[in-house]
């Protein structure tokens, strides 16, 4: 396991949105409801939680341990999110698991790249099934406060 300066370059940042997905499937849909849980066991404060889901600054591998109690992870997923690799999961469903992973990846997407993969679809599946296609990544991200994509007036010829 990573210590000192090796612990502090890891990717905070990845494992921020990891957490954040996570903590919604699992039914926390803010941090203070996760927090008004691990708070009261004196397990994890709301201002930690806060810290994670910021990347504001790295938390130790004891309070990542509890954490993954709580997103359904398996002992040692907070780490390898933090190398690059995925969570493994616990007592959660698979497509709601893949509905998570497709979110976070939206919602890095700039509101350029959106569009860009909105026009791609669409010229590719036809506007019929590209409008399903936009309403389902709606659906999945319906916790953000933000347009996912949005729907380009434009004829089929300038899609081409």
């Amino acid at each position: 396991m990573a210590t000192g300066q090796d612990w502090n370059r890891l990717n905070w940042q990845r494992l921020a949105s990891h957490v954040i997905s996570f903590r919604q499937l699992a039914g926390y849909p803010t941090p203070r409801a996760l927090a008004d849980v691990t708070e009261p066991r004196k397990e994890m404060s709301y201002k930690t939680l806060l810290r994670i889901e910021r990347a504001a600054q790295p938390v130790s591998p004891n309070t990542l341990g509890i954490l993954e109690r709580y997103l359904h992870w398996k002992p040692g997923s907070a780490v390898t999110v933090l190398h690059g690799g995925e969570p493994e999961l616990e007592g959660i469903d698979a497509k709601e698991a893949e509905s998570a992973a497709i979110r976070r990846e939206i919602l890095a997407m700039t509101p350029e790249e959106r569009t860009a993969t909105y026009r791609r679809i669409r010229a590719v599946l036809g506007p019929e099934e590209a409008e399903k296609w936009r309403q389902r990544v709606i659906e999945l991200i319906a916790d953000a406060d933000e347009e996912p994509l949005s729907s380009p007036q434009q004829t089929d010829d300038e899609v081409g």
